[in-house]
């Protein structure tokens, strides 16, 4: 029977997607010849991940990752068959609370304190003072710390979320494929697929994506093989967000993901401008992008610098308050250059 270090010995070698430069990456990023972590004595797995006199959870966890992939693929664990929240329900909460480790963690830890803070703007609280890492405030922080290691590993090429482990979105269902497959339009809110992704798949028979915020490279993945299933590699984007810099943030994240994923952009197109809202909207549901998202200022430059904001002033709106009409017509104009791309 194969084990664990065998079955990545031969993947690390025959693996099709793996090449010279992401195996240098595997080899910078991940402890490849330690014992298998669930194995290790507490004092052996610190003295094992303890860079420069703390422990060190995203090479912990990038470790934890590839053994778990080697343990799948020899046959000694099934496939995750899971969302990716699962990897961190199934593998690194078990071993976190097996070996104390969330007792490692503090305010003192850079990242830990941006999540902390993050969190905390959301909530409204713009006092850091007093931010406080309780025992469900780490498991959250270790949980998207699965998340982005797991996607680093996609990136890198060194497995695709539905591998080995069998990763699957709870969005899968949230798009469209139409006959004119490679022309995507996408919406950041799901609350508008109804209002426009629906109608703009009926009347122009093209291809629609809808979320709730930033897209996970895991949506894109899925909603990519249905793309591939109609030999689709090269996209024509155009995006309907925000009016706002996390808006257009969001509208770049999609390209980049299906780059990442080997498509070819051959156009992108933010839809949403000053131009789909009238004076009164803007007016009177507009709000300062600096009281919003106190914590971003390189972001909210940029965007300004880019947009110039709403009539000069540094201020933002949603998109929800845009004119049905207007957006049609942008739609419209989008769709119609789109087609001789």
């Amino acid at each position: 029977m194969t084990t664990w270090r065998e079955a990545l010995e031969q993947y690390y070698q025959t693996h099709e997607t793996l090449n010279e430069e992401n195996r240098a990456w595997l080899k910078s990023h991940v402890l490849m010849d330690v014992d298998l972590i669930g194995e290790m004595t507490r004092a052996q797995l610190l003295a094992t991940f303890t860079r420069n006199g703390k422990f060190n959870h995203t090479l912990f966890v990038m470790t934890m990752i590839w053994q778990a992939l080697g343990l799948i693929l020899c046959g000694q664990e099934e496939p995750l068959n899971d969302n990716i929240r699962g990897f961190w329900y199934s593998i690194a909460d078990p071993l976190y609370l097996k070996f104390a480790l969330y007792g490692q963690l503090n305010t003192e830890d850079e990242t830990l304190r941006e999540f902390l803070e993050l969190r905390a703007v959301k909530r409204g609280v713009l006092d850091f003072s007093h931010l406080r890492a309780d025992s469900r405030a780490k498991k959250n922080y270790i949980q998207e710390l699965c998340g982005d290691c797991l996607q680093e590993f996609v990136e890198q090429r060194i497995f695709r979320y539905q591998g080995p482990f069998q990763f699957h979105s709870h969005i899968e269902s949230a798009g469209l494929i139409g006959s004119r497959a490679s022309l995507l339009f996408f919406v950041e809110k799901e609350g508008l697929k109804d209002k426009y992704c629906y109608r703009y798949f009926e009347k122009y028979n093209i291809s629609v994506l809808w979320g709730e915020g930033q897209p996970s490279l895991l949506t894109c993945e899925c909603f990519g093989d249905q793309l591939l299933a109609k030999k689709v590699r090269r996209i024509a984007f155009a995006g309907l967000v925000d009016y706002d810099p996390a808006g257009y943030a969001i509208a770049r994240t999609y390209p980049r993901h299906f780059e990442k994923l080997g498509f070819e952009v051959k156009g992108f197109t933010i839809l949403t401008t000053t131009a789909l809202f009238t004076e009164k909207a803007l007016a009177e549901y507009s709000e300062d992008i600096d009281l919003a998202h106190p914590k971003k200022k390189a972001m909210n430059d940029a965007w300004f610098k880019e947009t110039n904001g709403i009539n000069g002033q540094r201020r933002a709106i949603h998109v929800n308050k845009a004119m049905m009409s207007r957006v049609d017509k942008a739609v419209d104009a989008w769709y119609h250059h789109a087609i001789e791309l």
